[in-house]
Protein backbone atom coordinates (compact mmCIF):
# COMPACT_ATOMS: atom_id res chain seq x y z
CA UNK A 1 0.00 0.00 0.00
CA UNK A 2 1.42 3.45 -0.87
CA UNK A 3 2.33 5.58 2.12
CA UNK A 4 2.11 9.28 2.85
CA UNK A 5 4.98 10.56 5.02
CA UNK A 6 4.45 13.70 7.10
CA UNK A 7 7.41 15.35 8.81
CA UNK A 8 6.73 17.76 11.68
CA UNK A 9 8.79 19.75 14.17
CA UNK A 10 8.11 21.52 17.45
CA UNK A 11 7.49 24.78 15.54
CA UNK A 12 4.51 23.34 13.65
CA UNK A 13 0.78 23.07 14.28
CA UNK A 14 1.44 19.41 14.99
CA UNK A 15 -2.06 18.18 15.81
CA UNK A 16 -3.69 19.98 12.88
CA UNK A 17 -1.06 18.67 10.46
CA UNK A 18 -1.46 15.11 11.74
CA UNK A 19 -5.26 15.25 11.44
CA UNK A 20 -4.98 16.62 7.90
CA UNK A 21 -2.50 13.86 7.02
CA UNK A 22 -4.93 11.20 8.25
CA UNK A 23 -7.68 12.80 6.17
CA UNK A 24 -5.56 12.90 3.00
CA UNK A 25 -4.50 9.31 3.61
CA UNK A 26 -8.15 8.24 3.57
CA UNK A 27 -8.92 10.30 0.45
CA UNK A 28 -5.93 8.99 -1.52
CA UNK A 29 -5.97 5.48 -0.05
CA UNK A 30 -2.44 6.00 1.33
CA UNK A 31 -1.13 4.81 4.67
CA UNK A 32 -0.37 7.94 6.76
CA UNK A 33 3.01 7.89 8.52
CA UNK A 34 4.05 10.65 10.92
CA UNK A 35 7.58 11.42 12.06
CA UNK A 36 9.23 14.28 13.90
CA UNK A 37 12.48 15.99 12.94
CA UNK A 38 14.84 18.19 14.96
CA UNK A 39 13.04 16.69 17.94
CA UNK A 40 15.37 17.29 20.86
CA UNK A 41 15.22 14.40 23.32
CA UNK A 42 12.13 13.31 21.35
CA UNK A 43 9.98 15.66 23.43
CA UNK A 44 7.44 16.24 20.64
CA UNK A 45 7.12 12.51 19.94
CA UNK A 46 6.47 11.79 23.64
CA UNK A 47 3.93 14.61 23.86
CA UNK A 48 1.97 13.41 20.84
CA UNK A 49 2.09 9.78 21.96
CA UNK A 50 0.62 10.84 25.30
CA UNK A 51 -2.35 12.12 23.30
CA UNK A 52 -2.73 8.79 21.46
CA UNK A 53 -1.07 9.77 18.17
CA UNK A 54 1.15 7.15 16.56
CA UNK A 55 4.40 8.98 15.79
CA UNK A 56 8.00 8.09 14.98
CA UNK A 57 10.65 10.45 16.31
CA UNK A 58 14.06 11.74 15.28
CA UNK A 59 16.52 14.36 16.47
CA UNK A 60 17.93 14.57 12.92
CA UNK A 61 17.09 17.32 10.44
CA UNK A 62 14.39 17.15 7.77
CA UNK A 63 16.52 15.76 4.93
CA UNK A 64 18.24 13.17 7.11
CA UNK A 65 14.84 11.97 8.27
CA UNK A 66 13.24 11.63 4.84
CA UNK A 67 16.40 10.06 3.38
CA UNK A 68 16.27 7.35 6.04
CA UNK A 69 12.62 6.63 5.25
CA UNK A 70 13.13 6.65 1.47
CA UNK A 71 16.16 4.33 1.63
CA UNK A 72 13.99 1.69 3.26
CA UNK A 73 11.96 -0.22 0.59
CA UNK A 74 9.18 -0.68 3.13
CA UNK A 75 7.01 1.25 3.52
CA UNK A 76 6.36 2.47 -0.03
CA UNK A 77 6.63 6.27 0.43
CA UNK A 78 4.73 7.87 -2.45
CA UNK A 79 4.11 11.39 -1.14
CA UNK A 80 5.71 13.69 1.43
CA UNK A 81 3.82 16.37 3.35
CA UNK A 82 5.92 19.35 4.40
CA UNK A 83 4.89 22.15 6.81
CA UNK A 84 5.83 25.64 5.63
CA UNK A 85 8.03 26.17 8.70
CA UNK A 86 10.47 23.58 7.32
CA UNK A 87 10.91 25.61 4.12
CA UNK A 88 11.51 28.91 5.97
CA UNK A 89 10.44 31.08 3.00
CA UNK A 90 11.30 34.34 4.80
CA UNK A 91 14.99 33.43 4.73
CA UNK A 92 16.02 33.13 1.09
CA UNK A 93 19.26 31.24 1.80
CA UNK A 94 17.54 28.55 3.87
CA UNK A 95 14.60 28.23 1.47
CA UNK A 96 17.00 27.91 -1.49
CA UNK A 97 18.86 25.13 0.34
CA UNK A 98 15.54 23.40 1.00
CA UNK A 99 14.51 23.32 -2.65
CA UNK A 100 18.00 22.35 -3.73
CA UNK A 101 17.79 19.37 -1.38
CA UNK A 102 14.32 18.43 -2.61
CA UNK A 103 15.55 17.96 -6.19
CA UNK A 104 16.79 14.50 -5.27
CA UNK A 105 13.26 13.31 -4.42
CA UNK A 106 11.59 10.78 -6.67
CA UNK A 107 8.22 11.42 -5.05
CA UNK A 108 6.26 14.70 -5.02
CA UNK A 109 5.99 16.86 -1.94
CA UNK A 110 2.97 18.82 -0.73
CA UNK A 111 3.85 22.06 1.06
CA UNK A 112 1.13 23.14 3.46
CA UNK A 113 0.28 26.81 4.09
CA UNK A 114 1.35 28.63 7.24
CA UNK A 115 -2.12 28.25 8.77
CA UNK A 116 -3.19 24.63 8.45
CA UNK A 117 -6.91 24.10 7.87
CA UNK A 118 -7.91 20.58 8.91
CA UNK A 119 -11.16 20.86 6.93
CA UNK A 120 -9.26 21.55 3.66
CA UNK A 121 -10.18 19.27 0.80
CA UNK A 122 -8.67 19.59 -2.71
CA UNK A 123 -11.99 20.32 -4.42
CA UNK A 124 -10.55 22.46 -7.20
CA UNK A 125 -7.12 21.82 -8.72
CA UNK A 126 -5.31 24.41 -10.81
CA UNK A 127 -2.64 23.18 -13.20
CA UNK A 128 -0.68 25.75 -15.28
CA UNK A 129 0.85 24.29 -18.45
CA UNK A 130 3.61 26.38 -20.07
CA UNK A 131 6.02 23.83 -21.66
CA UNK A 132 8.22 23.69 -18.57
CA UNK A 133 10.26 20.62 -17.70
CA UNK A 134 8.24 18.25 -15.59
CA UNK A 135 4.74 19.14 -16.75
CA UNK A 136 4.16 15.65 -18.18
CA UNK A 137 5.10 14.12 -14.81
CA UNK A 138 2.96 16.68 -12.98
CA UNK A 139 -0.03 15.94 -15.25
CA UNK A 140 -0.21 12.35 -13.99
CA UNK A 141 -0.48 13.64 -10.43
CA UNK A 142 -3.04 16.28 -11.42
CA UNK A 143 -5.20 13.59 -13.01
CA UNK A 144 -4.72 11.15 -10.13
CA UNK A 145 -5.64 13.70 -7.45
CA UNK A 146 -8.65 14.90 -9.44
CA UNK A 147 -9.98 11.37 -9.77
CA UNK A 148 -9.21 10.28 -6.19
CA UNK A 149 -10.83 13.34 -4.63
CA UNK A 150 -13.65 13.81 -7.14
CA UNK A 151 -12.24 17.28 -7.72
CA UNK A 152 -12.58 19.82 -10.49
CA UNK A 153 -9.44 20.61 -12.47
CA UNK A 154 -8.60 23.68 -14.51
CA UNK A 155 -5.72 23.63 -17.00
CA UNK A 156 -4.37 27.12 -17.65
CA UNK A 157 -2.07 27.79 -20.60
CA UNK A 158 -0.78 30.72 -22.64
CA UNK A 159 -1.27 31.34 -26.34
CA UNK A 160 2.27 32.02 -27.46
CA UNK A 161 2.95 34.51 -30.24
CA UNK A 162 5.95 32.42 -31.34
CA UNK A 163 4.63 29.67 -33.64
CA UNK A 164 7.30 27.15 -32.64
CA UNK A 165 6.57 27.62 -28.93
CA UNK A 166 2.86 27.31 -29.65
CA UNK A 167 3.38 24.05 -31.54
CA UNK A 168 5.35 22.63 -28.59
CA UNK A 169 2.57 23.71 -26.24
CA UNK A 170 -0.10 22.20 -28.48
CA UNK A 171 1.71 18.82 -28.49
CA UNK A 172 1.97 18.89 -24.70
CA UNK A 173 -1.71 19.81 -24.28
CA UNK A 174 -2.75 16.98 -26.61
CA UNK A 175 -0.74 14.55 -24.45
CA UNK A 176 -2.33 15.83 -21.22
CA UNK A 177 -5.86 15.92 -22.62
CA UNK A 178 -5.54 12.35 -23.94
CA UNK A 179 -4.22 11.25 -20.55
CA UNK A 180 -7.22 12.82 -18.78
CA UNK A 181 -9.72 11.54 -21.36
CA UNK A 182 -8.38 7.98 -21.11
CA UNK A 183 -8.61 8.18 -17.30
CA UNK A 184 -12.12 9.66 -17.40
CA UNK A 185 -10.94 12.84 -15.70
CA UNK A 186 -13.18 15.83 -16.53
CA UNK A 187 -11.35 19.13 -16.99
CA UNK A 188 -11.67 22.65 -18.32
CA UNK A 189 -9.03 24.73 -20.06
CA UNK A 190 -8.42 28.48 -19.87
CA UNK A 191 -6.17 30.60 -22.07
CA UNK A 192 -4.25 32.86 -19.70
CA UNK A 193 -2.20 35.47 -21.55
CA UNK A 194 0.59 35.06 -24.08
CA UNK A 195 3.51 34.36 -21.73
CA UNK A 196 4.44 31.78 -19.12
CA UNK A 197 4.52 34.43 -16.41
CA UNK A 198 0.97 35.52 -17.17
CA UNK A 199 -0.29 31.94 -17.02
CA UNK A 200 1.47 31.23 -13.73
CA UNK A 201 0.15 34.46 -12.20
CA UNK A 202 -3.39 33.66 -13.35
CA UNK A 203 -3.21 30.17 -11.86
CA UNK A 204 -1.97 31.63 -8.58
CA UNK A 205 -4.69 34.28 -8.57
CA UNK A 206 -7.47 31.76 -9.28
CA UNK A 207 -6.20 29.31 -6.66
CA UNK A 208 -5.99 32.03 -3.99
CA UNK A 209 -9.59 33.16 -4.46
CA UNK A 210 -11.07 29.65 -4.74
CA UNK A 211 -11.90 27.82 -1.48
CA UNK A 212 -10.39 24.34 -1.02
CA UNK A 213 -7.99 24.78 -3.91
CA UNK A 214 -4.74 23.00 -4.75
CA UNK A 215 -1.97 24.18 -7.06
CA UNK A 216 0.09 21.50 -8.86
CA UNK A 217 3.34 22.62 -10.51
CA UNK A 218 6.68 21.11 -11.56
CA UNK A 219 9.62 22.08 -9.38
CA UNK A 220 12.65 23.83 -10.89
CA UNK A 221 14.98 21.26 -12.41
CA UNK A 222 18.40 22.87 -11.84
CA UNK A 223 20.15 25.38 -9.63
CA UNK A 224 21.01 28.76 -11.14
CA UNK A 225 23.69 31.23 -9.95
CA UNK A 226 21.06 33.96 -9.66
CA UNK A 227 19.22 31.93 -7.01
CA UNK A 228 21.96 32.92 -4.56
CA UNK A 229 20.35 36.39 -4.57
CA UNK A 230 16.73 35.79 -5.61
CA UNK A 231 16.07 32.21 -4.62
CA UNK A 232 14.28 29.76 -6.96
CA UNK A 233 10.79 30.60 -8.35
CA UNK A 234 9.22 28.28 -5.76
CA UNK A 235 9.89 30.85 -3.01
CA UNK A 236 7.94 33.62 -4.75
CA UNK A 237 5.08 31.21 -5.42
CA UNK A 238 4.85 30.19 -1.76
CA UNK A 239 4.98 33.80 -0.61
CA UNK A 240 2.03 34.68 -2.84
CA UNK A 241 -0.14 31.55 -2.66
CA UNK A 242 -2.19 32.61 0.38
CA UNK A 243 -3.58 29.52 2.15
CA UNK A 244 -3.39 27.29 -0.93
CA UNK A 245 -1.38 24.06 -0.54
CA UNK A 246 1.07 23.44 -3.40
CA UNK A 247 2.06 20.03 -4.77
CA UNK A 248 5.56 20.17 -6.30
CA UNK A 249 6.56 17.45 -8.76
CA UNK A 250 10.21 17.07 -9.72
CA UNK A 251 10.98 16.80 -13.46
CA UNK A 252 12.74 13.43 -13.30
CA UNK A 253 12.58 10.49 -15.70
CA UNK A 254 12.63 8.12 -12.70
CA UNK A 255 9.82 10.00 -10.98
CA UNK A 256 7.28 7.90 -9.07
CA UNK A 257 4.03 7.92 -11.09
CA UNK A 258 0.68 7.11 -9.46
CA UNK A 259 -1.56 4.40 -10.87
CA UNK A 260 -4.84 5.64 -12.31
Amino acid sequence: MPALLTVISADDQSKQIIELSYKLGRLLNYEPLITTCNDRELCLKKQLESENYEVSGSEKDFFQVISAWLENPLPDISLIIVPQTVVNINKTYKATRFFSGCRMLKVPYLILPEKVNVSWHPRHIFFPVCTRDGEKEASTWAGSWTKANNSEITILHPEFRCKENQRSLWRLLVFIQRLFDNSNVPYQTIIAGTRKKETNNKALEEAKKTPDSLLIVPATRLNSPEYIFTGPPEIRLLKNRGNTPVLFVNPRHDMYVPCS
